[in-house]
């Protein structure tokens, strides 16, 4: 419940969430000082607009002396405040490191509809209806008596009251009313969350912990008892049982009575940890995915701010929940590039785990079966503590795994190998499942006029369109710009049309011809649009009820299903031909972790891996289960080449919808780079500027420069000393867009 608290401030300094670095100052009504903190969002006109800004602290005499013009806050829409004051210093550093406006980032604490909000009146308030009360306390009373409940919504539509939150607080801070909750108390009533059913797999996860297991969990658990800042990385193989650490450690916490934030990448792995979590710890768990109703968002946000919640699972935004008393925040599967925001503030949610960590002396564990070479190398240079799982549970096998050579001339034109067909024939003639992996949605890459070699292409992003089979439409897979499929050729007029490529349907189709009596499911960005289908497609192969399971990176990873005993991986070049200085990491760890899904029941797994590159180094690592070999390829490579882990960088974008002044503005770029370079003592090393590999995307061309540093610090000047000095020319249509350790240089 908001209270009132003892202050003489006659103004509030606030964020606003536009994109402009700069903070604003307002006045505070002698009515509403009372209820006016840091951390609280107010509600002020900016322009010819009201907006809700963010207080962020309150100026200094000598910033308001003189000044008459200064305008007043319209309302106080927060009882408590959203974030402290470790939490602002915590997002004071994001603005900073990430080059993005203070309120932009304060935005990302997304606060769900407050107008979802339900009130109903007190026996205390229908008693205070016969007594004097302020005119707009009557008012809102008055709305609210005989009913049964009532939204803020039409609250405001039947008092038309400008500071209306303030006097809602007014009155539940005076017992008139009460807050409802909209939803059912507990996540596992929630038709919306989970399913919790049964664990199929129990036994698999939740046994006791081996010898390794316990170590992890001790060594965790006593650094989360000292409250000290303490990053750990937990590697283990594929099945070496990472959630079963995850389970004893924020059990241990809890007991300690402190709180903790488990990360996952996507909404797909939401739902397997999720239940382990509910089973253990039933309605103090709270779920955050992109799934979840406006209404259910707000819930779930009100129970974690009310403090109902002891763990917070979700995807990156999981990081901006009003938690209190955090002791440990979690990053499953810390490799993931799906942890980077790449639009508005491209943060990486496994970094700034590491700095809110940092600023609240508290324990990260950043789990992984293929680390990023950039964690693994902090590791091995001790700035994180190492924990390593090096069997699989129950001292299961790993998979065995075989590289199939697809240039061989038996294998031209022909989607699934002999060998692979035959693997996948015994398998389902034993009654077991099997999943096929291809990182690539779509019935065919593309489609062309074999006449005169055309081929279609977005109108908004130059790129070739998908040709989806099952829609027969053409589709950009970037700008979602979708078209029948075409008839003829516009160039030449001819009707030679065919597709090229493989994708996800297209397997599908190849399997049902050769398997026509088994089940299958896919399991891709098509067919996963609807709330809850992801959930369905995964309950539907744990219960048996699928026979393979086709699918994009989603099947590939954090799953566990005990009776899937082959993985076929259709094409393994797909991530590996991509001119990216990650693309060798990028594929030895979906790869590796799309093998680690066969064979974690009872049978040994095997794995297919079908590449027309079999002697790439990435592949022997992959097929000896050897990690450390393919590090120590790595490193040497991005030691010679000046990337990460050895330089920091930054990737500096130019858009805009006219070629020729983006092109004009890269080259200014380049000259004001040219020109500070000098002061920086090669420390800074600066590639391009060029286009970039997606040079027109969703209506937009793109040049780009690289900007490599040697510390974060010199890259930071440097990238402030540019872009202060380029923002002076004032180019018109043109943005620059400040990508700081990119995890992609496309």
């Amino acid at each position: 419940m908001q209270s009132k608290i003892d202050t003489n401030h006659h103004f509030v300094t606030l964020a606003l969430p536009i994109p402009i670095h700069k903070e604003f100052i307002y006045r505070i009504p002698e009515a509403l000082s009372a209820y006016v903190s840091v951390g609280k969002r107010i509600l002020v006109p900016f322009g010819r607009r009201i907006t809700a800004g963010y207080a962020v602290g309150f100026p200094k005499e000598s910033d308001t002396a003189g000044i008459n013009d200064i305008k007043y806050i319209i309302d106080v829409l927060d009882d408590k405040p959203i974030f402290d004051e470790s939490r602002l210093e915590f997002y004071k550093w994001m603005s900073l490191y990430y080059f993005s406006p203070l309120g932009e980032v304060l935005k990302l604490i997304h606060l769900p509809q407050s107008d979802k909000r339900y009130f109903a009146i007190t026996d205390m308030g229908i008693e205070s209806l016969q007594k004097s009360l302020k005119d707009s306390e009557a008012d809102i009373l008055k709305v609210i008596a005989g009913k049964k409940s009532v939204s803020l919504k039409v609250i405001s539509k039947y008092t038309r009251i400008k500071d209306l939150h303030s006097i809602i607080c007014e009155l539940l801070e005076k017992g008139l009313i009460a807050e409802l909750s909209n939803t059912k108390d507990s996540i596992k009533d929630k038709e919306t969350a989970l399913e919790q059913g049964d664990l199929d797999d129990e036994e698999d996860i939740l046994h006791e912990p081996n010898t390794e297991q316990s170590y992890a969990i001790s060594r965790i658990a006593e650094k989360v008892k000292s409250q000290r800042f303490s990053p750990f990385l937990l590697y283990g193989v594929t099945g070496s049982g990472k959630t079963l650490v995850y389970l004893k450690v924020l059990e241990k916490t809890i007991d300690m009575g402190k709180r903790g934030i488990v990360l996952v990448p996507e909404i797909a792995l939401t739902y397997g940890l999720a239940r382990y979590l509910v089973k253990r710890f039933e309605d103090r768990v709270a779920v955050i995915h992109s799934g979840l109703s406006d209404k259910e968002r707000y819930e779930q946000w009100r129970r974690i701010r009310d403090g109902n919640i002891d763990i917070v699972v979700g995807a990156r935004s999981s990081l901006f929940v009003p938690l209190d008393n955090i002791g440990i925040i979690i990053v499953d599967e810390e490799h993931d590039t799906s942890y980077k925001q790449e639009e508005g503030v491209r943060y990486n949610a496994r970094d700034i785990s590491m700095m809110m960590a940092k600023i609240l002396n508290i324990v990260v564990v950043l789990g992984s079966a293929t680390p990023s070479v950039e964690t693994f190398y902090n590791a091995k240079s001790s700035k994180i503590s190492l924990l390593h799982l090096s069997m699989r549970v129950l001292d299961r096998p790993m998979p065995e795994i075989k590289i199939v050579d697809m240039k061989e001339k038996s294998q031209e034109s022909k989607i699934l190998s002999e060998r692979f067909r035959s693997l996948l024939a015994d398998a389902l003639s034993k009654k077991q499942q099997a999943i096929l992996f291809l990182n690539r949605r779509g019935f065919a890459n593309f489609i062309i006029c074999k006449d005169c070699g055309y081929v279609f292409k977005c109108l908004n992003c130059n790129v070739s369109m998908t040709f989806h089979k099952k829609q027969n439409i053409i589709k950009c897979h970037y700008c979602d710009l979708s078209m029948p499929v075409p008839s003829f050729c516009p160039q030449c007029n001819g009707y030679n049309i065919v597709d090229m490529g493989t994708g996800t349907e297209k397997v599908e189709e190849e399997i049902r011809r050769l398997f026509s009596d088994v089940k299958v499911v896919r399991m891709d960005r098509d067919t996963t649009r609807k709330k809850g289908a992801h959930k369905k497609i995964l309950r539907t192969v744990e219960k048996g009820e699928a026979d393979i399971l086709i699918g994009t990176q989603m099947v590939a990873k954090g799953h566990h299903f005990s009776n899937v005993t082959v993985m076929g991986i259709i094409s393994a070049d797909t991530t590996m031909n991509i001119p990216d200085f990650r693309s060798a990491e990028k594929t030895f760890q979906i790869l590796t972790q799309a093998a680690g899904r066969a064979g974690r029941g009872d049978i040994p797994g095997k794995v297919i891996i079908q590449t027309l590159n079999p002697h790439h180094y990435c592949f022997f690592s992959i097929m000896n289960h050897d990690y450390t070999s393919f590090f120590n390829e790595e490193i040497g490579k991005r030691k010679e080449l000046n990337y990460p882990p050895f330089y920091r960088l930054v990737n500096l974008r130019i858009e805009g919808s006219k070629e020729d002044k983006v092109i004009k503005a890269a080259n200014t770029l380049k000259r004001v780079a040219d020109g500070y370079i000098g002061r920086f003592k090669g420390d800074i090393i600066l590639l391009g500027p060029a286009p970039t590999f997606l040079s027109f995307l969703r209506g937009r061309y793109r040049w780009h420069m690289l900007v490599k540093g040697k510390n974060v610090k010199t890259l930071h000047d440097f990238i402030h000393s540019i872009k202060n000095r380029f923002e002076q020319n004032k180019m018109t249509g043109i943005e620059l867009v400040i990508d700081v350790d990119p995890m992609t240089t496309m």
